[in-house]
């Protein structure tokens, strides 16, 4: 268990000149061009992952630390599992009293990359409201492939549960969330675990959770299609690289167990309440209106939140964890509130009657 360090800082790319500048252009053709023609993953990826950091707000990070509270406890890097991706940081308010609802948070990165780190933050500030709340990593693709990521997920669930007492949560009330992949991955494993023939269909062998226990999801800025249109309407060539990468085949249309994946084609009523969210210049934002639409059309009780195509200042992808924005913190609020009302609901009772 270790507490935030800080690392060397890495210069933006509009910070760059002379050679390190020619070196970032080259790097971002030679992307553009790989992705383009479907180059293999191996051949991509290692560019992405040394271009992403220089294209990253570098300000986020810290301006977040500043918001987050200091009456929080944090727990961190705890290891669920064995692989060295399975680790969790833990958060809880210094002056909680009784087993607390618990917030299981799964990080986004196109299942390519990202940190449970860079969100420490933000499920800070959602732990502020009267959680525990759990972030969780998983091991990145294509090093694991689908549905690696989605069984690491349940293994967290289950130690989390399994050390209730020692972390003063209450499993019986649990809330599964992310955001970008990572809200893809909490919407399968909500499907999955409530749902037995499904997990079965998607070749999902998840730590067993008992249904009622399980009283809600918490989505932003997710893909929820993976079918034919993802590639071609959706997230485009690089999506199609994040794919390939994800399930390890080329043709992945061709792989069945991702047809059960592209959720929007495959809901029933039993996947819990939903909270969806979603910014209105996101690529994900039609995934997401297309996921709260079907899960409203299968009676599933679904909260959204999403703004007017006019809305001044955009909202792009993953808006939702930058607390500077006000829009995020309307979010942050209306999730916090999600969680309190699906929390406190007995099982079996409804709130919504």
């Amino acid at each position: 268990m270790t507490d935030v360090t800080d690392e060397a800082p890495i210069r933006p790319a509009d910070e760059l000149t002379g050679w390190p500048r020619t070196r970032f252009r080259l790097l971002g053709l030679w992307i553009a061009v790989a992705v383009r023609m479907r180059a293999p993953v191996w051949m991509t990826l290692p560019a992405i992952r040394s271009v992403g950091p220089l294209l990253e707000d570098r300000t986020l990070v810290p301006a977040m630390a500043a918001i987050a509270p200091q009456d929080v406890r944090r727990t961190l890097d705890v290891r669920y599992g064995r692989s060295p991706a399975e680790l969790l940081d833990v958060f809880r308010p210094f002056d909680a009293h009784g087993p607390l609802p618990v917030v299981v948070w799964v990080h986004g990165g196109g299942w390519i990359g990202g940190t449970k780190n860079d969100l420490r933050p933000y499920l800070a500030v959602l732990a502020s409201h009267g959680f525990a709340v759990v972030g969780v990593d998983y091991t990145w693709a294509p090093e694991a492939h689908y549905p690696t990521q989605v069984v690491q997920a349940s293994r967290a669930v289950e130690w989390v549960r399994s050390h209730a007492a020692a972390l003063g949560i209450d499993p019986h009330r649990l809330i599964l969330a992310g955001d970008s992949a990572g809200a893809h991955i909490a919407a399968q494993l909500a499907r999955g675990l409530t749902d037995a023939g499904y997990a079965a269909r998607a070749g999902l062998r998840l730590a067993p959770v008992p249904v009622p226990s399980i009283r809600g999801a918490v989505l932003t800025s997710g893909p929820f299609r993976l079918g034919p249109s993802k590639r071609d309407a959706t997230m485009g060539a690089f999506g199609d690289l994040l794919l390939r990468a994800y399930t390890g085949h080329r043709d992945y249309l061709r792989v069945p167990m991702l047809r059960t994946a592209s959720l929007v084609d495959d809901l029933d009523a039993s996947f819990p309440p939903a909270f969806v969210s979603a910014g209105t210049t996101d690529p994900m934002l039609a995934d997401s209106v297309a996921l709260a639409r079907a899960l409203d059309g299968h009676g599933v009780p679904v909260e959204e939140a999403f703004f007017p195509a006019d809305h001044d200042p955009e909202l792009p992808h993953e808006f939702a964890v930058d607390l500077r924005r006000p829009e995020a913190r309307d979010v942050l609020e209306r999730i916090a509130d999600f969680v309190r009302r699906r929390t406190a609901e007995l099982p079996g009772a409804s709130i919504d009657e």
